[in-house]
């Protein structure tokens, strides 16, 4: 996403939101250059919202971590795409071609 962070920018606006606390997302920030924002959801709020939830078995218990999704919402909250299989590699470029089929840009 980051080869294609200004034309993104230009027409939307990026949040991540994650499970992890603060000082966890802040130190993902740093290490991978990302120019968006983190929300930190440790009540799972927006997650289950969304159903962007992914339950883990931990240690003999379930533990929801945020999955790897994109969901494009319109400037009322109404959700106008789900891209629910994001590749690192070309997500960039997949949601620029969401957001010109939804004619953001």
């Amino acid at each position: 996403m980051r080869d294609h962070w200004a034309r993104i920018n230009a027409k939307a606006q990026v949040f991540g939101v994650s499970c992890d606390s603060l000082e966890k997302q802040q130190e993902f920030l740093d290490s991978e250059n990302l120019k968006f924002p983190l929300i930190s959801d440790q009540e799972r709020d927006i997650v289950r919202k969304y159903d962007a939830g992914l339950g883990l078995d931990l240690m003999g218990g379930k533990l929801m971590v945020a999955k790897r999704v994109s969901i494009i919402i319109d400037e009322v909250g109404v959700v106008e795409k789900v891209i629910d299989k994001v590749s690192v590699a070309s997500h960039g470029e997949d949601l620029l071609e969401a957001l010109r089929s939804l004619a953001k840009i």
